[in-house]
C-alpha cells in the first residue's frame, strides 16, 4: 500500500502482490536472505548448498544471538544446528539461562531444559509446533523476569497495531495493559484469565498475522513462566524491565 502513495496498512482486497504489487505490477516479495541464498544456488549448484547443514537440513541461514551471551550479534550457522550449539558459538552463556525466546517477537518462549537440543531448522521447528520466525535466538538470564520482559514486548506490539482492525488495535492493548498490572504486581483476580482467553480470541481475526504473532508468543509465556504468572500479582513493587 505504502509503495503505491497509499496508507501503511496492510490490506485483504485484490490484487494481490503477484498480481499488482509495486506500481500495480506483479511484485515477488521476499527477504534478502532468501534471495541471497538463491543467488549462490544458481552460482554453486544445489549439491553444493546441501554440503552444508545438520538432520537433513540443507545449506546455512543467519541467527541473530542476543541476551546473556557473551558475544551477542549475527552468526551464519549449518541449519539444523542446535540452540546449544548455536550458544557456544556466541562464547557461550553470561549467566545461567532461565529460558530461550525463538523466532523473536513473533516466536515462543522454551524453557532452557527444553531448548537447547532443539534445531534451528523452520520444518523440523514447525513439527514440534515452533518457529524459527526471524532467526533470533534469545537467552534470558534467571536474573531477569519473564513475566517483565513478556509484558515490555507486549507493550511494543501493541504500538506497532496499524489500527485498521478492531481485534489487533484494541486486543493487543488490552492483553499488553493486563501483562503490564500482572509484571507490576498490582494485576486484578482475574487478570491471568483474561490474559489465557483473550490470547486465544484474537488470532486469525486481523487483516495481517501481527496479532496472531503477539498472542502465539504471550501464550508461550504462559507456558513457559506458569509459575511467575501465577506468584507475580504477590511481588509488589516489580517493574517492567
Amino acid at each position: 500500500n505504502l509503495l503505491n502513495a497509499d496508507i501503511a496498512s496492510p490490506t485483504t482486497r485484490p490484487p494481490s502482490p503477484h498480481e499488482g504489487g509495486g506500481g500495480r505490477l506483479p511484485t515477488l516479495v521476499q527477504n534478502v536472505e532468501t534471495l541471497a541464498q538463491v543467488a549462490l544456488i544458481a552460482r554453486y549448484g544445489a549439491d553444493w548448498f546441501r554440503s552444508a547443514g545438520r538432520r537433513g537440513a540443507a545449506g546455512t541461514i543467519l541467527v541473530t544471538v542476543a541476551g546473556a551471551v557473551s558475544r551477542p550479534g549475527v552468526v551464519e550457522v549449518e541449519a539444523g544446528i542446535s540452540v546449544r550449539e548455536v550458544l557456544e558459538l556466541a562464547g557461550g552463556a553470561t549467566q545461567q539461562v532461565r529460558a530461550v525466546l525463538l523466532g523473536g517477537y513473533f516466536g515462543s518462549w522454551v524453557d532452557a531444559s527444553s531448548a537447547w537440543d532443539l534445531p534451528l531448522d523452520a520444518s523440523m521447528l514447525r513439527e514440534r509446533g515452533l518457529t524459527l520466525g526471524c532467526g533470533v535466538v534469545g537467552f534470558l538470564p534467571v536474573t531477569s523476569c519473564g513475566v517483565c520482559e513478556t509484558a515490555r514486548i507486549m507493550e511494543y506490539l501493541a504500538s506497532e497495531s496499524s489500527a485498521q482492525c478492531g481485534p489487533c488495535f484494541f486486543g493487543l492493548r488490552a492483553l499488553a495493559t493486563t501483562s503490564g498490572r500482572i509484571a507490576q504486581g498490582i494485576a486484578d483476580p482475574g487478570d491471568l484469565a483474561r490474559l489465557e482467553r483473550w490470547s486465544r480470541e484474537v488470532r486469525g481475526r486481523g487483516a495481517c498475522h501481527h496479532p496472531d504473532g503477539a498472542a502465539g508468543l504471550l501464550q508461550s509465556a504462559l507456558t513457559a513462566f506458569a509459575t511467575e504468572f501465577q506468584s507475580h500479582p504477590a511481588h509488589m513493587g516489580s517493574q517492567v524491565a
